[in-house]
């Protein structure tokens, strides 16, 4: 995707993630009318715990 470019990828998934978590909740009270609320700093949390981290230490032990 990013042609081997590891910072650029890793990059574009976690702002992907991070913006998903504040635009489907305006993209469905837009198309469906109903508001929903979701747990923002949780889900920054997991991505710490899931890719960040991970990635990091890979990057160190590499």
């Amino acid at each position: 995707m990013c042609k081997g470019n590891f910072p650029l990828g890793f990059s574009i998934i976690l702002i992907d993630t991070l913006l998903a978590s504040l635009i489907l909740p305006a993209v469905l009270y837009f198309f469906v009318g109903e508001t929903i609320s979701i747990d923002t700093f949780s889900i920054v949390i997991d991505l710490l715990w899931m890719i960040v981290l991970p990635s990091i230490l890979a990057i160190f032990i590499a």
